[in-house]
């Protein structure tokens, strides 16, 4: 089967593959993500273009809360043996290194049901502020 690049994060045949990492995939299953973008062809001799971190802060840390919200909680990869986001699975679906001290505050945050606080919660704005602005 030929090799390909991942550029996002593909869940093939029950396994993450992350961004950069290669995948074998037969020509029928390829031809969609190839023409999504979402990976490349090795034999191309190309590379997949990285994926930027958001620079604001606020969004950093909304695209950390959507990847946290969308691991696989049966998949025991996931998590720390307290139960906590690995750093690794969410940077598998952000595409950009994540550190422990953002995981840290994003998952206290969403267990707490407490807005992510950011420099733009400080200027009075939160994750819920629609929310907020119809209660």
């Amino acid at each position: 089967m030929p090799s390909y690049k991942c550029v996002d994060p593909i869940l093939y045949k029950d396994k993450l593959h992350a961004p950069e990492s290669s995948i074998e995939l037969s020509e029928g299953d390829a031809a969609q993500l190839l023409e999504l973008g979402s990976i490349i062809a090795l034999d191309g001799g190309g590379e997949a273009p990285k994926k930027q971190a958001p620079t604001d802060e606020a969004e950093r840390m909304f695209a950390i809360r959507d990847a946290i919200s969308g691991l696989n909680l049966d998949l025991a990869d996931n998590w720390t043996k307290s139960g906590i986001p690995q750093i690794s699975a969410i940077e598998a679906v952000t595409g950009w290194p994540v550190s422990a001290k953002e995981r840290d505050e994003v998952w206290v945050a969403m267990k707490s049901a407490a807005p992510v606080q950011t420099a733009a919660a400080d200027n009075g704005l939160s994750a819920n502020a629609s929310a907020e602005g119809q209660a």
